[in-house]
């Protein structure tokens, strides 16, 4: 039986052109912020309460106060927030790259506005924002990310080596998911702690070669058959906006055994920030999302029968 969703394999190259080209290729989406932090040379920054954890370990390691804000069910910021100061930035998450319009909007209101596109890898950079995004959340490559600075790029950086750090991706496409699944876990670990540097020459020659029109098609295609047949279901309001590209599609629903029913069945889908389940107030939203929000694969590599695979599961 296929499987379904799971970290990805090794992407093979295929005639196509860089989507980023004009931005800094960097290692990882956390060192990407890491770049912004001290190039910025900012005190302080503004994170949601629903994120993940190693962008508040990256300002606490330079140094940099952290200032939580709430969202709300719709992701977006809720109430009122203080005023960022000159040396604050603020940093908007583009949520399953659902996102892309409201981001637009919060231009005008923040003096520093960083983006995060880890979830939105197609997500079209605002002029006079920052934004950074991670090429292993939608691609089979060992490292990667692209970010647009504020300023002219004016930092030093060598090249990474990831070299040992794609056995796991050769596991998957020769083997299975399962076979590679300890080393994806190693994998994740390392890139925690691996210093900011230059994207490696392994995944930089990947992502100027995908058919990134094949890819974003796909996408869309297998999120709206999803929304089509299950959204009716999902307590989170879902619709794909035009032009976006999702990660996966959100479905939440307080539903128990819905995630067990889908590893039985080969499909494999990620745990979001499970440290917001303990950290993360128990009537916010952050938790509610962290506790019953599953992220159901979409990409590239699936078709529509593997959707009614998941429809069928749910339904």
């Amino acid at each position: 039986m296929k499987a379904i969703g799971g970290y990805f394999e090794w992407e093979e190259p295929q005639q196509g052109k860089e989507w980023h080209s004009k931005a800094l290729r960097l290692n990882s989406g956390r060192n990407a912020l890491e770049y912004l932090l001290r190039t910025g040379k900012f005190k302080s920054i503004f994170l949601p309460d629903y994120c993940c954890d190693v962008l508040s370990k990256k300002a606490e390691h330079l140094n940099v106060r952290i200032i939580k804000y709430e969202v709300n069910e719709r992701m977006e910021i809720a109430g009122t927030i203080q005023t960022p100061g000159d040396k604050s930035l603020f940093l908007a998450v583009n949520y399953f790259g659902l996102k892309n319009e409201y981001i637009a909007g919060l231009k005008a209101k923040f003096q520093h506005l960083v983006v995060d596109n880890v979830q939105a890898f197609f997500a079209e950079h605002i002029n006079g924002t920052s934004s950074f995004n991670s090429a292993r959340k939608f691609f089979g490559v060992p490292d990667g990310a692209y970010l647009y600075p504020f300023n002219d790029p004016d930092l030093y950086l060598e090249e990474d080596d990831s070299s040992a750090r794609i056995q796991h991706l050769f596991d998957r496409l020769e083997k299975s998911p399962e076979a590679g699944y300890e080393k994806y876990l190693a994998n994740e670990q390392l890139m925690g702690n691996i210093p900011l540097r230059k994207m490696s020459a392994i995944t930089s020659g990947i992502l100027q070669s995908l058919d990134y029109n094949r890819i974003i098609k796909k996408r869309r295609e297998n999120y709206q058959f999803l929304h089509e047949n299950i959204g009716q279901q999902n307590e989170f309001s879902a619709s794909l906006p035009v032009n976006a590209v999702p990660m996966a599609y959100p479905f939440l629903s307080i539903r128990k055994g819905i995630r067990e029913k889908m590893i039985k069945d080969r499909i494999f889908i990620p745990v979001l920030w499970p440290e917001l389940r303990t950290n993360a107030a128990e009537k916010s939203q952050a938790y509610r999302f962290a506790e019953y929000l599953l992220p159901l694969p979409i990409d590239h590599r699936l078709n529509i029968s593997d959707m009614d695979r998941i429809i069928k599961l749910i339904a």
